[in-house]
């Protein structure tokens, strides 16, 4: 059971590098929607060249698992393109606050309604705990309209999807459980063919472009499909072995943690009061989980 935990944590971390280099590459092509369909699409399809090799050139997937990966991606893209919108005016910590806390409810009650997990006090603590922390470090946020609150509700619940589709292709079914190479390859798959066909309907940025580096972002994009699907991997090994009502409020409340400090250490930022007390939280109510 430790080295579930313990692949898990390598997960949570690697996911924080992943935002990091998210990060680079807004700094340099932008936060539009253009950019970030386009960085999906790219990843999406280096990420399942990768683990195509990986798992040998060998694709046994049965159905099922065909038609989780692909529930998982329209809800990645649908949260992302609504993320879109979220951020263009000016929500950035209701966007995260909804994403995060959409990623742990769900799975949390999907796990003790349907896959019969056990119920533990101290973990529901440990939940209540992490959404506190998410709503403590967003005080002082702007406030949004209620048209933005519903399209956060949306994002709220198109998060948790995605983390009860990864989670029920690795439980016991009579349709057969996918390797978690395979998945991430099969995902990749879906990442690359959905975002590519939205970026058809997506209108240019006609205004002045930023001169980038080809190479340069390319790059951060390959590193940031290689950290992805391999934290995705390693969650994956998580979720066959580790309930979902452990697994998702640790990931979440983890990524929230190493995200922080990698800020602080790669870009210099200085969380305010909120966002560290936030943090403790986190750290509190993740460790009620272990």
């Amino acid at each position: 059971m430790a080295k579930n935990y313990i692949l898990v944590i390598i997960a949570t971390v690697l996911l924080a590098v992943e935002f990091a280099l998210q990060k680079l590459y807004q700094k340099q092509c932008g936060t539009g929607a253009r950019a970030g369909l386009t960085f999906n699409a790219v990843s999406g399809l280096v990420s399942a060249v990768i683990f195509l090799a990986v798992s040998g050139f060998r694709i046994d997937a049965p159905l099922y698992a065909v038609i989780m990966a692909l529930c998982m991606s329209l809800c990645l893209v649908g949260y992302t393109l609504l993320g879109f919108r979220v951020l263009k005016a000016g929500n950035m910590a209701f966007y995260t606050m909804f994403l995060m806390t959409g990623g742990m409810i769900v799975p949390y009650v999907w796990g003790l309604a349907f896959l019969d997990e056990p119920f533990r006090v101290l973990r529901l603590i440990g939940l209540l705990v992490i959404v506190a922390a998410i709503v403590v470090s967003n005080v002082g946020a702007k406030r949004s309209n209620g048209k933005i609150l519903l399209l956060c509700c949306i994002i709220f619940f198109l998060n948790g999807g995605c983390s009860v589709s990864s989670k029920l292709c690795q439980t016991d079914n009579p349709y057969g459980i996918v390797s978690p190479t395979v998945f991430v390859f099969i995902t990749g798959v879906f990442r690359f063919v959905l975002c590519g066909a939205a970026l058809l309907f997506t209108k240019k940025n006609n205004g002045q472009a930023a001169a980038v580096s080809i190479k340069k972002v390319l790059l951060i994009i390959v590193g940031a499909a290689i950290v992805s699907g391999t934290s995705y991997a390693l969650q994956l090994f998580g979720a066959a072995n580790l309930p979902a009502t452990v697994l998702y409020p640790i990931v979440s409340g983890g990524s929230i943690i190493f995200s922080t400090l990698a800020g602080m250490l790669l870009f210099h930022e200085k969380p305010n009061l909120y966002q560290t007390i936030g943090v403790g939280l986190c750290f509190a109510g993740a460790c009620l989980f272990l």
